[in-house]
């Protein structure tokens, strides 16, 4: 019974298939983590995001962490 368990838990934590960019099923964990790493390193490689300033006001009247 145990090891039922552990066998069924195990594979709901596992990636079967994905829908890549082109909306092409991906199966397979070299594949699926070819498309995953191509993914964020598009993501995080993005230069051009654009970051708008801080309010100071929002930042005075908001909620905020203290030290303490």
């Amino acid at each position: 019974m145990f090891m039922v368990r552990v066998k069924q838990r195990k594979a709901m934590t596992r990636i079967f298939h994905i829908r890549d960019l082109n909306d092409q099923r991906v199966v397979g964990f070299e594949a699926i983590s070819r498309v995953m790493t191509k993914y964020y390193k598009e993501l995080l490689e993005k230069r051009d995001h654009h970051r708008s300033s801080v309010d100071r006001l929002v930042m005075e009247v908001g909620p905020y962490l203290t030290i303490e």
